[in-house]
């Protein structure tokens, strides 16, 4: 109940400052961090050759959002498809097959982040970096782009400028989604959780074995109460008999 209540409280205290500055991105008006990232804007409108100044009407920003989306879905799907080459791969995880690697990448575009890969074990380092964070942050751009041009439409202001997608793409990475996870991060290293490059540990148990055939539920009771009769009564359990899967003991030891 107090998660909720602090959290209702977070909310009415960020929502009216929070969405003037969206407001303010999506306006195009000054907001204080322009002296800084309006220069990183420029450098990236001269790489792909955009005029941040030239508006565009429905049709020019409706191709303009899907012909982006298309070109960033098939070098995902592509990334997806050669992940076992030895780039940041130290777990040597094979390549997606064709099936899966569409659905990951379109699931990961439209911002609904399905996930039927086993987790870390089905993606390369390469992949996590360059496909599924990548994506979660574009798909969110392009949903507040499309999500703005709409209001503008509704509007109604002017029927052949509806906004510059490029722009909003741009705008709203750099001025909300860069800066919120560079902090979300600052405090994820502050709290001590890892993160690297290397590759996964296997750990060798004080049972003497690297694998134990224990359902997770079963391995949180176990630790929870620590009772030597349900353990000796669990390892004569059958593997058919276990509500859940059985995982190695080294996936246990990483998860708890």
């Amino acid at each position: 109940m107090l998660q909720l209540v602090l959290t209702g409280v977070l909310y009415l205290i960020l929502v009216i400052p929070v969405g003037r500055y969206l407001y303010h991105i999506a306006a195009g008006k000054h907001t204080f961090a322009d002296p800084v990232l309006d220069r990183i804007d420029d450098v990236i409108y001269k790489i792909v050759g955009v005029d941040p100044h030239r508006g565009m009407n429905w049709r020019q920003y409706a191709l303009a959002l899907i012909g982006t989306n298309a070109v960033m879905i098939a070098i995902g799907y592509l990334i997806l498809r050669i992940q076992s080459i030895g780039i940041f791969n130290p777990n040597h995880i094979g390549s997606m097959e064709p099936s899966l690697a569409f659905n990951t990448i379109i699931s990961f575009m439209t911002n609904t982040n399905l996930q039927h890969y086993s987790g870390e074990s089905g993606l390369s380092y390469l992949s996590q970096m360059l496909v599924i964070t990548f994506m979660m942050f574009v798909s969110a751009s392009t949903g507040y782009a499309a999500c703005i041009a709409f209001i503008r439409g509704l509007a109604g202001k002017t029927k052949d400028n509806v906004g510059n997608f490029f722009v909003d793409l741009v705008r709203v990475t750099t001025r909300v989604l860069l800066p919120f996870s560079i902090v979300g991060g600052l405090l994820l290293v502050w709290q001590g959780v890892p993160q690297n490059l290397t590759g996964n540990l296997v750990v060798d148990t004080i049972e003497g074995t690297k694998q134990l055939r224990w359902a997770l539920w079963q391995r949180w009771r176990l630790l929870s109460t620590w009772e030597p009769t349900a353990v000796a009564s669990l390892e004569q359990t059958p593997p058919h008999q276990l509500r859940t899967p059985r995982l190695s003991l080294t996936s246990l030891n990483c998860i708890l």
